[in-house]
């Protein structure tokens, strides 16, 4: 997958994302799987990035549509940080 806009963006976390108490979120290892898990764990530390929903035995670790578009910053700053490593290279 290459740089993402944020219209890319959007588009995407209207495809992943599920409804969980009032919000549509994305689960965590969703995001882990689109842009790693460096990503998803950097959104969920933001503030309002990410939370957890529990039914009894199982709490669904989530990200937010703010922390979604930080997990996909923060996957756009590492492949331009590789591309401009790249370049250097050359």
């Amino acid at each position: 997958m290459g740089i993402l806009n944020k219209a890319q963006v959007d588009v995407l976390f209207q495809k992943e994302s599920v409804l969980i108490g009032t919000t549509d979120v994305v689960p965590k290892f969703r995001v882990s799987a689109i842009f790693g898990e460096d990503a998803a764990s950097f959104a969920q530390k933001m503030q309002n990035g990410g939370n957890g929903y529990g039914v009894g035995d199982y709490t669904l670790f989530y990200i937010t549509h703010i922390g979604f578009l930080a997990a996909a910053s923060f996957y756009n700053v590492r492949q331009l940080r590789d591309e401009e490593k790249m370049a250097e290279d050359i």
